[in-house]
C-alpha cells in the first residue's frame, strides 16, 4: 500500500492552484516552498503571512479591509483571523459571469 492509487500528470500538477501557490510563496518570500511539506511547514512556522498571502492570492473582495490578519492565536477558542474584515459572500461568488 506504499503506491499511491492516483497522481496527477506532470501538466496537470502543474496547473493545480496549490503549485501556483507555492510558487507565489517561495518567490514572495525567498525560500524554496515547491513541496507540500515546505509549504506546509512554513505555514505553520508563520500562519500570519500564510494566511494573507493566501488571502491575496485568492483575490477576495472584501467590503472592508482586516485590520490584523490574526489574534491570540495561541488561544483557543478565542483566536481572531482577519478581524474588523467585512465579506460580502453573494459578491464574491456572483462576480464572474461564465463557468469560472
Amino acid at each position: 500500500m506504499d503506491q499511491p492509487l492516483w497522481q496527477p500528470s506532470p501538466n496537470n500538477l502543474a496547473n493545480h492552484q496549490i503549485t501556483c501557490f507555492s510558487e507565489l510563496a517561495s518567490k514572495k518570500t525567498g525560500r524554496d516552498l515547491y513541496s507540500y511539506q515546505d509549504l506546509h511547514e512554513w505555514s505553520i512556522q508563520y500562519p500570519e503571512a500564510f494566511w494573507q498571502l493566501l488571502y491575496e492570492f485568492t483575490d477576495i473582495k472584501l467590503d472592508q479591509k482586516h485590520s490584523t490578519v490574526v489574534e491570540s492565536i495561541d488561544t483557543f477558542p478565542g483566536t481572531k483571523w482577519f478581524h474588523d474584515a467585512k465579506l460580502n459572500f453573494a459578491k464574491n461568488l456572483l462576480r464572474y459571469r461564465d463557468n469560472h
